[in-house]
């Protein structure tokens, strides 16, 4: 059975999932600001319609459309995190 994805589900069951690596860094990149990141800007934003995966890929978000906020190795902290979850939603049969 399918289900949504809302920020409760990513916060309470796709987290959990993630390696020690992103939880050593959970300091800077809280829940709310990763989910934040990838539905207004790598999925949802402006310009994320224009590539033909429908998000924005690693390197010009990176680059050019990440969080003024972020350093360039928390961004990429950021996209590893967003593969991550596109990968369990699709293996739990989720949807956003």
């Amino acid at each position: 059975m399918s289900f949504e994805v809302d920020f409760e589900i990513f916060r309470d069951r796709f987290i959990p999932t993630l390696e020690y690596k992103y939880r050593k860094t959970k300091n800077k990149l809280s829940d709310a600001l990763v989910w934040t990141e990838i539905f207004s800007v790598i999925k949802g934003g402006f310009h994320s319609n224009k590539h033909y995966s429908g998000f924005i890929p690693a390197k010009i978000y990176i680059k050019e459309h990440g969080s003024q906020c972020l350093s360039h190795s928390e961004r990429g902290q950021l996209y590893w995190i967003f593969l991550r979850y596109e990968q369990w939603k699709e293996e739990n049969a989720g949807y956003d």
